[in-house]
């Protein structure tokens, strides 16, 4: 089996994926591990599909196809019948739901820059996407 340049990548991602969720599992308990977890197979999940949410919109402007932005908003759609009952009724399972809201610290700060080179890596960066329509349209 060869070894290349992707397999060196999957490996200190899923190195990466591993130490967050037990740093978090030490920190805050089972819980948030697992919704580092969860939140980590989406990101490679979306990543793996070339989902981005500018790249729809580059996609949309450039080229014409709407694709991307119609499973946005099946998505927003589906979020919000989903969580709007529930945040409605305040329990799930007998556990309390309701939305939070935190103090910014150190945690926001690395989740946005978790965040900025994940968008880096996808290709859907928002300055890139803005990039790339104007040169579209200049050259139109």
């Amino acid at each position: 089996m060869a070894f290349d340049s992707q397999t060196a990548v999957l490996g200190i991602a899923l190195a990466l994926i591993t130490a967050g969720s037990a740093v978090t599992f030490q920190a805050a308990g089972w819980r948030l591990a697992a919704l580092w977890l969860v939140g980590a197979g989406l990101g490679l999940a979306l990543y793996h599909a070339s989902f981005g949410f500018a790249a729809g919109f580059r996609n949309f402007l450039i080229d014409g196809h709407s694709a991307h932005i119609r499973a946005q908003l099946l998505m927003l759609a589906a979020a919000v019948l989903l969580f709007f009952p529930v945040l409605a009724a305040g329990t799930v399972a007998g556990q309390p739901v309701r939305g939070f809201v935190f103090p910014v610290g150190l945690e926001v700060a690395l989740g946005a820059f978790l965040f900025g080179i994940g968008m880096q890596i996808a290709g859907g960066c928002g300055s890139g996407t803005l990039y790339t329509v104007a040169v579209a349209a200049r050259a139109c």
